[in-house]
């Protein structure tokens, strides 16, 4: 059975819309697995990210004012990511962050934030397919909404590993050298 006309048109309308992202681009790691959910006719990818790397300074929850963020990468880093210092930086996120001088900007954190993936499934069976399918990779796979007669499901899929780890005490003190 072919999905409903108004999952067909918010497949089409969300796959040819710009990217409004922060990044403000695709995340060229993660286009091919995007590609393969949206083969079908039954889902279609609402957000995706392949996983990144950053610092961060504050409350450690992005949506409030006293969380800052530098450094974010998607790519692989080596130890100069943590020994250099990066005038190109925001301010709180130039100095070195091993660097043993004292900090004023007080604790400082590395995050390591796993894949992650958002489909739209147009009904309960597609999403159970697509779960199905996903979980032979990804343990974190599971339902975020579920509305089957208007606007089919939601389904989030998550990375296994993510990391949040302390590389400053909060009286700008470095934990490692």
């Amino acid at each position: 059975m072919a999905p409903k006309k108004a999952f067909t048109q918010a497949k089409q309308q969300a796959l040819t819309k710009h990217d409004k992202s922060s990044a403000t681009s695709f995340d060229a790691r993660v286009v091919g697995l995007c590609a393969a959910a949206n083969d079908s006719p039954y889902v279609f990818t609402t957000s995706s990210c392949s996983g990144r790397h950053l610092l961060w300074r504050g409350e450690g929850v992005k949506a409030t004012q006293s969380f800052a963020r530098g450094r974010v990468s998607h790519d692989r880093v080596d130890a100069a990511y943590f020994l250099d210092h990066d005038a190109n930086d925001q301010a709180p996120f130039r100095k070195a962050p091993l660097d043993a001088a004292p900090d004023s900007e007080g604790a400082l954190w590395l995050r390591y934030e796993p894949l992650i993936l958002h489909a739209r499934c147009a009904d309960a069976g597609a999403a159970q397919a697509f779960m199905r399918a996903a979980r032979t990779v990804f343990k974190n796979v599971g339902l975020q909404s579920a509305a089957f007669e208007t606007d089919g499901a939601c389904v989030a899929v998550v990375g296994d590993e993510g990391l949040d780890m302390p590389l400053r005490s909060p009286d700008g003190k470095a934990l490692f050298s």
